[in-house]
């Protein structure tokens, strides 16, 4: 199977995006993150005022006002964070194959990807998993270092079925 595809700027902030925020083993510092601080304003504010909300004056209000705007935008505010890094590394230095074509060539024994300036051959036995979003395949062949697949790339879903097909042939689709 041969892909070929123009690797985005959005391409590769999903990625991040996913590493930092989406991935399944995030679940614990995103509550840690988001709900933990807000529960722990509350707590304070109930310990010093207790329950009696005629009590509360503006300060209390605002904390809490401000505490669920965090609970709810959390996910917002990193995107927002994990965008503006992102496209800070891409500018930064030549990276001359993060964005632009590239192409996979996809056979029994090796992932070959060829950009503009490079070309790499990857064992399959080489990937700790491939990871299926809605959007997107990962292929991770580090915890944090994805070869990036895009969903869009393929022309319909009996394509998309073939390559979960190689991939889970390989016991390294997640």
């Amino acid at each position: 199977m041969t892909i070929e595809f123009i690797q985005t700027t959005q391409d590769i902030i999903e990625l991040n995006y996913h590493c930092h925020w989406s991935a399944p083993g995030k679940k614990e510092s995103r509550f840690v993150n988001s709900v933990l601080p807000l529960s722990g304003f509350i707590l304070l504010i109930f310990l010093n005022k207790g329950i009696a909300f005629e009590k509360y004056g503006i300060a209390e209000y605002l904390i809490l006002s401000i505490g669920v705007f965090c609970l709810f935008s959390m996910s917002w505010m990193t995107k927002l964070y994990i965008k503006r890094k992102a496209i800070g590394v891409i500018n930064s230095g030549k990276n001359t194959d993060l964005l632009g074509t590239r192409t996979y060539v996809l056979d029994e024994e090796r992932f070959i990807e060829i950009t503009a300036s490079s070309k790499a051959e990857i064992l399959w036995t080489a990937f700790e998993n491939i990871t299926e979003t809605q959007d997107y395949f990962f292929l991770f062949n580090h915890v944090n270092s994805a070869y990036i697949l895009p969903k869009r790339v393929f022309e319909n879903q009996k394509e998309i079925e073939s390559f979960r097909n190689i991939a889970s042939n390989r016991d390294v689709l997640k």
